[in-house]
């Protein structure tokens, strides 16, 4: 059997703001704050989205089904931010235009993405479940926007109950695998180097931003391997889970220092890889089930640890409460939610984690 699948759909969203914040409040008047703020801002997005795939399935005399689908995808945003803040405000005025100081700023993002997929999906009478796949993706967030980026897949289950009576109250006993990958574009703008707008003797104009884009930037890849088990007892009544994982993301989007010999202060770069492992466990009970109550608590617990595996840049700190207190500090071989600041017993760099 062969199907035809169209799905689309557009959203639209809107949002006005408003916030007054009168000279007469304490931490705005005698010289606490601007003397006054009005604030007005608008917020408009509409997003549109189209898929069409094909869905093939058969099954053979000897009970293997196969279900073969491939199809593409595309998806179109339109944002509009506007936000006025107008300070120094006249009396107790709030328009916007009676005030001392008027800064206006305006975000405007237009992004497509478009993408294909392709998946066979393999069923031996429950009792094994293959799936492969792959997926090609592209987007204008991209330096390359016409560039596929592919991101395979793959998994595999073995329901050792449809194979064999595990006797006792086991009802399930399910042995899992998979692999895939994945990918996340980068922020709007990373690939340009912005100019700012600027009053010289009366005549506007612009300069460069201090920001340096990357016309080669290109996606994270997240690659990710994780194995398992299911296990059920009493008709599935109590369950207990159990997953293992690796996930690397490679060719990480930071924004990094820059020396300021080159005009800039910082740049966007695929400049680290990130290393994740760890496990997670879950133990569902369904202790009272009857016409009258259905009795469901779930129970789980997970652990994960991280490190940097790859800094193409010198180590740097993201700031957070400051050097006394702690600050955030991305280094290689180190977890990237670290916090460093000084300690009698410092490192060679003055830290201490």
């Amino acid at each position: 059997m062969l199907n035809l699948i169209v799905r689309g759909g557009a959203d639209q969203y809107s949002l006005r703001t408003r916030s007054i914040f009168p000279r007469e409040l304490q931490f705005q008047k005698d010289g606490n704050g601007t003397n006054g703020v009005s604030i007005a801002g608008t917020a408009s997005s509409f997003g549109t989205n189209i898929a069409a795939f094909l869905v093939h399935t058969f099954t053979t005399n000897s009970n293997i089904s196969f279900r073969t689908q491939a199809g593409v995808t595309q998806e179109n945003l339109d944002q509009d931010f506007v936000n006025t803040v107008a300070s120094q405000l006249i009396g107790s005025q709030t328009n916007l235009n009676q005030a001392g100081s008027v800064q206006v700023i305006q975000e405007r993002l237009k992004q497509v993405d478009k993408g294909f997929f392709a998946q066979e999906e393999v069923n031996f009478k429950d009792i094994a479940i293959l799936t492969l796949g792959i997926r090609g993706d592209k987007s204008s967030r991209n330096g390359d926007a016409n560039k596929l980026y592919y991101y395979p897949k793959a998994s595999l289950a073995l329901n050792i109950h449809e194979m064999t009576d595990l006797g006792g109250e086991i009802s399930q006993l399910k042995l899992r695998g998979a692999f895939g990958q994945s990918g996340n574009f980068g922020p709007f703008g990373a690939t340009y180097t912005p100019l700012n707008p600027i009053i010289i003797d009366g005549s506007t104009g612009s300069i460069i931003g201090i920001t340096l884009g990357n016309t080669t930037i290109g996606p994270e890849r997240q690659t990710e391997i994780e194995m398992g088990f299911d296990l059920g007892f009493v008709q599935n009544r109590y369950n207990f889970e159990f997953t293992y994982y690796l996930k690397n993301i490679d060719d990480l989007i930071l924004q990094v220092n820059t020396p300021s010999s080159s005009g800039f202060t910082t740049a966007w770069r695929n400049a680290a890889d990130l290393e994740n492992k760890g496990f997670e466990i879950a133990l569902d009970l369904n202790p009272v089930r009857n016409r009258d109550i259905n009795w469901d608590s779930r129970i789980s617990f997970w652990k994960n640890t991280a490190k940097i595996s790859r800094l193409d840049v010198p180590a740097y700190n993201l700031g957070a409460f400051g050097a006394t207190l702690g600050t955030y500090r991305i280094e290689e071989g180190k977890s990237p939610t670290q916090i460093v600041g000084i300690d009698p017993d410092a490192d060679a760099n003055g830290l201490h984690v």
